[in-house]
C-alpha cells in the first residue's frame, strides 16, 4: 500500500548517512538551509548578476571533488563558461577574470601574481583533461533552451550516468516543444514538476536557479541589496509548492553606510555605493524544514575568485555594527 511505502521511505532516510549525501561548501549555508536531501528540489534566486552561477559553480566544484556524480545545464552560459569556472573554482582564481581575458592582460603586463595564477589554471587544464574519473563524474548538458521534451531527455541522461545530482542554471529559460503553442509559462510550469518527480524518482536533490522580478519589488532601488523575499520569485506560486528550500542571494548593504539609503531611494547616489565590499548574502526565502530558520541570512565572503565563510571575528563586528556598536577590530 502507499501508507507502507511512506513508511519504508521514512525509515530509509532516517537510517541514511548524513556524510553521504551532498552538503553546501559554506558551513554556514549548511547550518541555514540543511543537508541537501535527495528527492527533494532546491531553488537558487538572485536578480540578474547577482551571484548565481558563481555560487553553483563552487557548489559543484566541491561536489565533484567530494567524488560525487553531477550533471550541470548551463542555459545562461555556455560549456567553455562552466569548465573554465570549475577549474577556477578549484584552485581560488576568479572566472570573471578568467573569462574576460583580465588576468591574461596582467599576466602578459608582467603581474607576477596574475602569471602565477594563469600558470596554475593551466596546469588545472591539464589535470582535469588527463583525469577520466572528473570527466566521466562531469556532465555538461549544452541545451540553450529548455523545452519538456528537451528536459525528459536530459532526465533520461542523468539516469543512465547515475548522477548524485543535477543542476539546471536557470529554469526560467522554459519554452514549449514544437507545436505546441502554450505560453512558455505553463511549460515551466510543468518542467518544474518534471523536476521534482525526476528528484523522487531518481532519488536525488534536483537544484534549479531561478530568476527575482525586478517588477514584484515595487519600484525598490535597494532591492538587490536587501535579503528577498518569495513574493519576489518569479512564477512564485508553482516554485513555492515544488521547492522544499529556497535561497535568495543578494548584496548587503554595508551598516556604515546606512545614512547613505535616503540619497540612494531619492536618486542622488547609484545603490551599489551602500554595498559592503566583496560580499555575498544568503537568505534562507523558504526552508521548509528549517524551524526558526526561515528568513534569517548569512554572509559569505567573495575574495580572490573564491566564496568562503566569513571568518568568526568579522561576523562578531558585523553582528556588533549592526546594533550601533562599534568595535575596536573595524578598520584592521
Amino acid at each position: 500500500s502507499v501508507g507502507q511505502i511512506a513508511l519504508g521511505d521514512a525509515v530509509d532516510l532516517q537510517d541514511a548517512d548524513p556524510d553521504s549525501m551532498l552538503r553546501w561548501p559554506w558551513q554556514s549555508v549548511d547550518e541555514l538551509a540543511g543537508i541537501l536531501v535527495p528527492r527533494r528540489v532546491y531553488y537558487i534566486a538572485a536578480f540578474p548578476g547577482n551571484g548565481k552561477t558563481s555560487f553553483l559553480a563552487e557548489c559543484f566544484a566541491s561536489w565533484l571533488e567530494q567524488g560525487h556524480r553531477v550533471t550541470y545545464l548551463p542555459l545562461e552560459s555556455d560549456p567553455l563558461e562552466t569548465m573554465t569556472r570549475a577549474a577556477c573554482a578549484r584552485i581560488g582564481v576568479s572566472a570573471d577574470d578568467a573569462l574576460s581575458l583580465r588576468l591574461r592582460r596582467r599576466a602578459d603586463g608582467g603581474d607576477a601574481q596574475a602569471r602565477h595564477d594563469l600558470a596554475r589554471l593551466h596546469a588545472t587544464f591539464t589535470q582535469m583533461r588527463k583525469d577520466n574519473d572528473f570527466l566521466n563524474q562531469f556532465r555538461i548538458d549544452p541545451t540553450e533552451v529548455l523545452s519538456p521534451s528537451k528536459f525528459r531527455d536530459v532526465i533520461r541522461a542523468v539516469e543512465a550516468m547515475e548522477s548524485d545530482c543535477l543542476i539546471v542554471d536557470h529554469v526560467d529559460h522554459a519554452e514549449a516543444d514544437a507545436g505546441d503553442n502554450s505560453p512558455a509559462l505553463k511549460s515551466s510550469n510543468k518542467i518544474q514538476k518534471m523536476a521534482l518527480d525526476a528528484a523522487r524518482h531518481l532519488d536525488i536533490p534536483v537544484v534549479l536557479a531561478s530568476q527575482l522580478n525586478s517588477s514584484r519589488t515595487g519600484g525598490d532601488r535597494l532591492a538587490h541589496y536587501r535579503p528577498p523575499i518569495m513574493d519576489w520569485l518569479a512564477n512564485k506560486e508553482k516554485k513555492e509548492h515544488i521547492g522544499a528550500v529556497c535561497l535568495g542571494l543578494y548584496r548587503p548593504i554595508d551598516p556604515a553606510r546606512v545614512a547613505d539609503i535616503a540619497d540612494v531611494r531619492s536618486g542622488l547616489k547609484e545603490a551599489a555605493a551602500i554595498a559592503k565590499s566583496g560580499r555575498m548574502g544568503v537568505a534562507g526565502m523558504k526552508l521548509r524544514f528549517g524551524g526558526d530558520r526561515k528568513e534569517k541570512t548569512v554572509e559569505l565572503v567573495y575574495k580572490q575568485g573564491k566564496l568562503t565563510d566569513v571568518p568568526s571575528m568579522d561576523a562578531w563586528s558585523d553582528e556588533a555594527h549592526s546594533h550601533g556598536i562599534r568595535t575596536n577590530f573595524e578598520g584592521r
